[in-house]
């Protein structure tokens, strides 16, 4: 009888409560009664029963385009046009760009679908479909540019290394001529990712990976590990592309050596090391028994003249 009370009433008042039993009708989780819109979810209420206590479920295909949402048809992330178009979806007259690395996407207005790209509409090759750029080009800034590829005749490189056309990887478009050979960044001893060690160049025409530089056999054996005479370790390294040592107006050899302590930098022509700073502040010294063995004066205003010898590692 008491069974039969509680149904007739939640068949009454069906639009402004819950019957408080399980999704399958039965009795309640916790036996009692609870009210769904009372602001308080409780009971057996749920967010799928009773979104007004609840909130909303989690997830694509809820009716919400949640930018929170974790739970996704294509991977976690946020809910948009692309990644969740059933909650998300764009409107008449817009279209849904592509995710970009943070996994978002955005829906654009001007793409009608009449199957042409209309530019004075504001259809770009980033917002509309009929936009798309042909095979052989990528889209950037909105406009559809021939994409670099090795063979195309020009030497592409970029600040970001995201094409990296050099004498090792494209020597139909980077190969050196003259009496120049490809070297490799790793093989020079640098560290960082562009130009000089630790850090990138602001010039996206210096190289990464490999370069051409000079033919000089010295270049090669120079980048290791070196001793000098007061027991001073230095790492030392070879730039074949800033052969002046980054001086402006100093007079270029064929790389600049970097790691020496005082001073760090050391123009290389031939066997000889020089470099100049000022008229009191130089280095002049030579490359001993096939790149072994370095010395140089270093004269500075503060110390005189000191005589370096320094001892590569086997």
């Amino acid at each position: 009888m008491t069974q039969t009370l509680r149904l007739a009433l939640c068949a009454t008042v069906i639009a402004a409560v819950g019957c408080g039993g399980g999704d399958d009708g039965g009795p309640p989780d916790d036996g009692g009664f609870h009210a769904c819109g009372n602001g308080t979810c409780e009971g057996a209420e749920t967010c799928r029963s009773c979104r007004e206590d609840c909130g909303t479920c989690e997830g694509c295909g809820n009716g919400t385009c949640d930018v929170t949402a974790v739970e996704l048809v294509m991977g976690t992330g946020q809910e948009n046009c692309r990644t969740c178009p059933e909650d998300c979806g764009c409107g008449a007259g817009a279209t849904c760009g592509e995710l970009n690395s943070n996994r978002d996407a955005a829906c654009f207005a001007g793409c009608d679908g009449n199957g042409t790209c209309d530019a004075a509409a504001g259809e770009t090759c980033a917002n509309c479909a009929e936009c798309a750029c042909a095979a052989d080009q990528t889209c950037e800034n909105e406009t559809c540019v021939v994409a670099p590829r090795c063979g195309d005749g020009t030497c592409t490189r970029s600040v970001d290394s995201t094409v990296d056309e050099n004498c090792a990887s494209c020597a139909q478009d980077c190969g050196c001529t003259g009496d120049q050979v490809c070297r490799s960044w790793e093989a020079l001893g640098l560290t960082g990712s562009c130009g000089s060690p630790g850090s990138p160049p602001d010039d996206p025409t210096l190289y990464c990976g490999s370069a051409c530089g000079s033919s000089n056999p010295i270049i090669g054996t120079i980048p290791g590990t070196w001793d000098d005479q007061f027991r001073d370790t230095a790492p030392v390294s070879v730039d074949i592309v800033r052969t002046a040592c980054n001086i402006p107006g100093h007079e270029a050899g064929d790389a600049c050596v970097h790691g020496f302590s005082y001073p760090n930098d050391l123009v290389l022509a031939g066997a000889r090391l020089f470099i100049s700073y000022a008229e009191d502040n130089h280095a002049e010294g030579v490359v001993l028994e096939e790149g072994r063995r370095i010395e140089f004066d270093y004269t500075s205003p503060d110390q005189g003249t000191i005589h370096q010898v320094w001892i590569r590692r086997p």
